[in-house]
């Protein structure tokens, strides 16, 4: 198993932080993986929804089936997730609130696979680069 966790200090309040971070319209805003949905875009990420996701990892397209396991309101959101070639993944996001705004953490788990280096070092770089651009995106 694989597991890469990045974080960013954001100079906003969780609540400016969540609706964009959780949204699953703004999705395509900031998570540099993100290629859109196959089928309807969920209204909204809340308990026990699933969606499929259009992603690119390691400069390939995939589908990823994600499972909702848990809301908490500008604070997590976690999904365990169904890949190619029967990979798992547990995704969360989190934010907590500091003095000067918000830290917000993600941390991706990868089971299943037989390019665990390559692919950690991708899920690293695409973590960072899409903490820069949430920040941009709540700015």
């Amino acid at each position: 198993m694989t597991t890469v966790t990045s974080t960013a200090e954001l100079p906003v309040a969780p609540e400016r932080v969540w609706p964009v971070l959780a949204g699953p319209a703004e999705l395509g805003r900031w998570q540099t993986t993100h290629l859109g949905y196959q089928g309807a875009e969920p209204a909204a990420f809340t308990d026990g929804t699933t969606f499929t996701q259009k992603v690119r990892v390691m400069g390939m397209p995939a589908e990823v089936t994600w499972t909702v396991a848990e809301v908490a309101e500008n604070a997590r959101l976690a999904m365990t997730g169904r890949g190619p070639m029967g990979i798992t993944l547990r995704s969360s996001y989190e934010v907590e609130p500091t003095d000067s705004g918000s830290t917000v953490r993600l941390s991706q788990q990868v089971q299943g696979t037989a390019v665990a280096g390559p692919l950690e070092r991708e899920l690293r770089s695409t973590q960072e680069q899409s903490l820069a651009r949430l920040r941009d995106a709540v700015g």
